[in-house]
């Protein structure tokens, strides 16, 4: 596992959460701005950041390292701009990956049927 190139982990990480949390800081720049005369449309503000279960599960294989890493500092950021902004702005920060209906993992075979009904009830 430590193996791995450090450019490699560092790409990696660049992918799943610093450019991430840079479009992030982009929407809340452009919410701050939307305020005023759209106020109340501002406060409909939403981020969804497309997650995986590796914020639940650890797998013991090398080949995932990467994005559990990656993916693990997204979803506690976005879970913190949630709660910063939630009550003072009205803005939502949702760290969303498909699961099925008994709430295990979708595995290999996502579908649109899914993703629909999750992002229509998250509003």
């Amino acid at each position: 596992m430590f193996s791995m190139l450090r450019e490699a982990y560092k790409r990696d990480g660049t992918v799943m959460n610093t450019s991430a949390w840079v479009a992030a800081g982009e929407v809340v720049k452009g919410w701050n701005e939307a305020g005023g005369d759209g106020e109340e449309e501002a406060k409909k503000g939403r981020f969804i950041y497309t997650g995986n279960f590796l914020n639940e599960t650890i797998l013991p294989l090398a080949e995932y390292v990467t994005l559990g890493v990656g993916k693990n500092a997204a979803w506690y950021w976005v879970n913190v701009a949630d709660g910063l902004y939630k009550a003072s702005k009205g803005w939502r920060f949702f760290y969303a990956d498909e699961r099925k209906e008994d709430g295990s993992f979708i595995g290999d075979t996502p579908g649109p049927e899914s993703n629909g009904t999750f992002l229509l009830g998250a509003r």
